[in-house]
């Protein structure tokens, strides 16, 4: 849990950082990027900005928006389910469109060879995958009060679960056949840059509003399942001392 929270800030920070490029503010790199880069830092020509390892910097926007939403939950304050469909809403619109625009500029030869990272590699992306919809059990959580809950709790995990997946493979299926997956690795807004390099701005400011609406709801989910799982740990090490 604490992983796919470190992801989604992470994200949401090189997304924040595209918002701020569109309106030409440009940051210094020391406080928009995590201390350790395991494979370092390169620009859009493929120039070094930060070798592989430890530098002196610190995440600003990752931190500043995982507080921000902490300290919401803190006060008591909660979800507004309305809000929250808004977001969704408004990432699911742009995935539809990316998929459906980009989906025209594929380039079959980048899908050779289709796992270069053989099951290590589909391991890795599939754990990350696991922990992104892992929080739909605490939306259920939340709902244990409907009526029929094995029932209509059952059939709307089993949909979303279809409609995530489906929606999963289709950014990834698209997005690799735009680009090399090799200028993918360590990137944290994969989409929105691989939008910029190939020149598609109207397309590639919708994704990023919805990308940040997204990663929005998502952190705020994942912060309201880590202190549930925080609550879990503390009552077993309570308990096991008696």
């Amino acid at each position: 849990m604490r992983s796919a929270t470190w992801l989604s800030a992470s994200g949401f920070s090189a997304h924040v950082v595209d918002l701020l490029d569109w309106f030409g503010v440009h940051p210094s790199l020391r406080w928009i990027t995590p201390a350790y880069l395991p494979g370092g830092l390169s620009d859009f020509q493929g120039n070094t900005l930060y070798a592989p390892g430890w530098h002196l910097g610190f995440n600003w926007p990752a931190f500043i928006i995982v507080m921000l939403l902490t300290m919401i939950l803190v006060r008591g304050i909660r979800e507004s389910a309305e809000t929250n469909n808004v977001m969704v809403l408004l990432k699911i619109v742009a995935i539809l469109v990316f998929i459906s625009f980009a989906s025209r500029f594929i380039h079959p030869a980048n899908w050779h060879p289709f796992a270069p990272n053989g099951w290590p590699g589909i391991l890795t992306g599939g754990s990350i995958v696991f922990f992104h919809l892992y929080r739909l059990r605490f939306r259920v959580d939340r709902g244990r009060r409907m009526q029929e809950p094995k029932t209509r709790c059952s059939h709307r995990i089993i949909a979303t679960l279809a409609v995530c997946t489906i929606l999963y493979v289709g950014v990834v299926v698209v997005l690799t056949g735009l680009v090399p997956w090799q200028t993918l690795v360590d990137d944290a807004a994969p989409v929105v840059n691989t939008l910029k390099k190939l020149h598609f701005g109207g397309v590639r400011l919708v994704v990023l509003i919805g990308a940040l609406m997204g990663m929005i709801s998502s952190l705020l989910v994942f912060q309201i399942g880590q202190a549930r799982v925080w609550y879990a740990m503390s009552a077993w090490l309570a308990a096991s001392d008696l």
